[in-house]
């Protein structure tokens, strides 16, 4: 492209086939001779990226268009799945991913590992695609839109706003409604940077809210939220 190499190339590229996926579920494209991933697509897609940054044997692409979508691909069930950094396989069936995270644990057990072959075993599916995690890190910022919960953009602190996750479980999903509104109202929802939910065997909640503040009014504040909720469900913290 006659670029120097760290250069950001503004034109994007293509149409350019994936052919295959890369560990985390990047797919590998190729122009030029060199090899460059791209986030977000799927194998038999073909696409139009835009180089955001240059190695010496790679690069690193953002995804600017699909030209052709590939038969495996299908619509994304979580609306932020794009800008948020939580999941890279959504646009791939479950069936797909499971297949993929196979193969490529599988190369890296053989090649960097000299595992035998024989003693890999197959990949096992999760009982449920959805609403399987039981932990989940919530990062918090307040907007002049707001509360906002979220996660983090990739490869950045900016918070994408989730109002239901869908890989988390769903009593998570109706606490994390519930702190948002609480919080949000509150006074001091400048002051929590993160929250931490899990949810026990028992399904028992529980909530680690990171409050960055001197003074203890907002703690006591979320105090008194505790103990509404417990009254209200028992088994929330």
């Amino acid at each position: 492209m006659g670029t120097k190499r760290g250069s950001i190339l503004k034109e994007p590229i293509g149409p350019l086939l994936v052919e295959s996926l890369a560990n985390g579920g990047t797919g590998i494209v190729r122009a030029e001779g060199r090899v460059i991933f791209v986030p977000l697509v799927v194998p038999g897609d073909e696409i139009r990226c835009r180089v955001l940054k240059e190695k010496k044997r790679y690069a690193e692409a953002e995804l600017v268009e699909v030209v052709r979508p590939s038969e495996q691909r299908r619509l994304l069930p979580c609306s932020v799945a794009e800008q948020c950094g939580g999941c890279q396989w959504q646009q791939l069936s479950y069936a797909e991913q499971l297949r993929w995270k196979e193969q490529l644990f599988h190369e890296t057990l053989i090649r960097q590992c000299s595992v035998d072959p024989c003693r890999l075993q197959p990949i096992v599916a999760a009982p449920q695609e959805w609403n399987y995690r039981s932990r989940v890190q919530i990062k918090c910022c307040l907007t002049a839109d707001g509360f906002i919960c979220g996660f983090f953009k990739p490869k950045s602190h900016y918070v994408v706003a989730v109002e239901r996750c869908p890989v988390i479980a769903e009593p998570l999903n109706d606490l994390l409604g519930e702190l948002r509104t609480f919080v949000g109202n509150s006074s001091f929802a400048g002051a929590i940077s993160q929250i931490d939910l899990a949810l026990g065997d028992c399904q028992r909640r529980r909530a680690v809210i990171h409050y960055h503040r001197a003074d203890v009014a907002g703690l006591t504040t979320l105090s008194l939220f505790q103990h509404e909720m417990s009254l209200k469900r028992p088994s929330c913290f």
